[in-house]
This record gives structure tokens, C-alpha cells and sequence, in this order.
């Protein structure tokens, strides 16, 4: 009998451990091509709707944008349907590169921008102070701004975590803000950003909104900030119940100018990369937004998670009114907003 030397037995045990650790990359790497192929389907596949019937005559719609996102698309949409839009955007070089210019008969401009950065509460309420002078009603406030999270915690002049700031507490400073002018209008249309990456969070502590003493990560903070949004939302809609307005939240589903990270280190590379495999247009996305800004469907709708033109069901964790509500006071004590200001 042939006698197995150690050095034999431990080349045989190596090239085992070799091939089922080939098996296994291969396993994996084809279920994630697989799981890929299905969230291509998922994200390109949308309810077979298309909003030509949304008349926006005469609405006054204020957009909140980065400049060439799905909220740059919804006010080409929505301009051609009638609508006049205010876009609010930091960077004007981005919207005349847009190119989001639509005329009404009366030759007057449908689309006009004023300057918002939603990651300064100074710039949000320079901004309301200036628009409350010029407008006596806001017909439809799509809150579309947003940015991916980065590497790294960032703050902005406020102190406030970058991603939570441009997403949410901008955001809530500014819808608070104009209440007022929303109310004056029985049917006005709160339409609020909150892509489905809030689904990845099982908790979230309201006390600790900043990032300053829990741990950091880019795609919690950027989970973190859509699911204060839908809260947010959810709070707000419950308060406003009975008075006309509606207030509902939406996914526009994976777009590339809607990134759930940035930055240039190895996973945001690779995620951007993967994104584009899977990525829907803004032209689908924006779908949703105006559907909700003018669509009889959702008329008496308020308080509602949306993507792809239809209501969506929300985890415990986003339906959760009472964590909205201390999410909301946490906010407000965060933006320093006035009682007065308060739905």
C-alpha cells in the first residue's frame, strides 16, 4: 500500500480548499448577477402610467433641486402641463444647462429660478423671506433635493451632518416655513423625497439625528435622512388631516442623480458602477412626482408612501407616529424653528 506523505496531504487539502473557494466566488458571483438582473427588472419595470391626463393650469409649484436630478425633470413636466415653477437650486450655471425654459401663451416665463441651498438653514430661510414677498400661495411643494453620503462625516456651517442637512433639515425648516401660504390654498400638494434605502434601518435614536455620538457610515446616513423624511411627512399629514392639503412621501427608484453614496474611495466607486446597470431615467422617476402634484387618483390622499405611481406599504419603523412625532420635535429644536412657524 502507497503510503500519503504529509507534504502530499497537505498540496491535496490546499487544492481542495482552492476549488471550493472558486466554487464559492462563483457561486456568489452569480447569484449577484442574478440578483442584479432582478433589480434591473425591478427599477425599469414601473405601473404602465404616464400622467398626459395631469392638468396643472394656473398650480404654482416651488421645486426643490440640485440642478440636474428628477426634480429638474418634474418641472419639465410639470411646466408643460401649466404649472409655474419656482425652482429652487444653489447652482444657476446647472439649471441653465437644464435648459427647463417652457413659455406660457401669455409669454410669461413658466420656469423661474431662485436660489436654495437646502444644506443652509440661512439659505432656506433667505429664501422664504424673499419668495412669502412675491407669492400669495404655493399650490404644490415637491422637496426633491438631495445628496448621497459621504465617507466621511462633513458638517456644514451649521454643524449639521451634510447628507442629514441637504435631505431632511432643510427640507423641514422650509416646509415649515411656508405653511402658511400652503394653507391658503384648501388643495395644496406636499410631495416629499424618501427613497426606499430607509428600508435598510431597523432603529433609529431621534436624539442623535447629528451623528455626534453614534457611528458614522455614508448609506446610514443617507437611510437615516430618507427615513426622517418620510416621518416627517407622516407627522405632517397628521396634523394638517382635515384641512385639504395633502402631504405624501415617494421613491423615485435607483437613479444615478439620486446616488444613495458619493465619494471616491472603492465602495462608492463600485456602487456607482453597479448603478448604472440597474438605473432607471429621470424622465420614469419624475413619473411619480407628477402624479402625486396632480393626479385626481390621490386627491384625498395624505399621509401615503409612493413609488411608481402607486401607494406603497410602509415598514413598522416609517409608520411608527409616535417616533415621527419625536423625530419632528428633534428637528425642530435642530433648525431652531419659531413656534410661530410651527403647522
Amino acid at each position: 500500500m502507497t503510503e500519503i506523505g504529509l507534504g502530499d496531504l497537505t498540496w491535496t487539502l490546499a487544492t481542495m480548499c482552492a476549488w471550493m473557494l472558486g466554487v464559492g466566488i462563483t457561486l456568489f458571483l452569480c447569484l449577484g448577477l442574478v440578483y442584479l438582473v432582478y433589480l434591473r427588472h425591478v427599477n425599469r419595470g414601473t405601473r404602465n402610467f404616464w400622467p398626459a391626463s395631469v392638468k396643472l393650469d394656473g398650480k404654482i409649484a416651488v421645486i426643490t433641486t440640485n440642478g440636474n436630478d428628477i426634480g429638474m425633470e418634474a418641472a419639465r413636466q410639470m411646466a408643460a402641463r401649466g404649472a409655474r415653477i419656482v425652482l429652487a437650486c444653489s447652482d444657476l450655471r446647472k439649471v441653465n444647462e437644464a435648459k427647463v425654459d417652457a413659455i406660457s401663451s401669455s409669454h410669461v416665463p413658466q420656469v423661474i429660478w431662485r436660489h436654495l441651498d437646502t444644506s443652509s438653514l440661512a439659505s432656506v430661510n433667505d429664501f422664504v423671506n424673499a419668495f412669502v414677498r412675491r407669492e400669495e400661495r404655493i399650490d404644490i411643494l415637491v422637496m426633491a433635493a438631495c445628496t448621497g453620503g459621504a465617507a466621511t462625516r462633513e458638517l456644514t456651517a451649521d454643524g449639521l451632518e451634510v447628507t442629514m442637512a441637504t435631505n431632511h433639515f432643510g427640507h423641514f425648516l422650509l416646509v415649515n416655513r411656508l405653511i402658511g401660504l400652503l394653507r391658503k390654498h384648501k388643495s395644496s400638494r406636499v410631495i416629499v423625497l424618501a427613497a426606499s434605502a430607509h428600508y435598510m434601518l431597523s432603529t433609529i435614536t431621534p436624539k442623535n439625528l447629528n451623528f455626534e455620538r453614534a457611528k458614522y457610515g455614508g448609506l446610514r446616513a443617507f437611510a437615516q435622512s430618507m427615513l426622517c423624511n418620510i416621518l416627517m411627512s407622516n407627522c405632517l399629514a397628521d396634523t394638517t388631516a382635515h384641512t385639504g392639503m395633502t402631504v405624501n412621501s415617494f421613491c423615485p427608484g435607483m437613479v444615478l442623480s439620486a446616488p444613495y453614496i458619493r465619494g471616491s474611495n472603492f465602495l462608492a466607486r463600485l456602487y456607482y458602477v453597479l448603478l448604472q446597470f440597474v438605473t432607471r431615467s429621470d424622465q420614469e422617476a419624475a413619473k411619480t412626482i407628477v402624479y402625486l402634484a396632480g393626479s385626481d387618483e390621490v386627491a384625498n390622499v395624505t399621509g401615503g408612501f409612493f413609488a411608481d405611481c402607486a401607494e406603497r406599504k410602509m415598514t413598522g419603523l416609517a409608520s411608527d407616529i409616535g417616533l415621527a412625532r419625536k423625530v419632528w420635535e428633534r428637528s425642530e429644536a435642530i433648525v431652531r424653528l419659531a413656534p410661530v412657524d410651527s403647522p
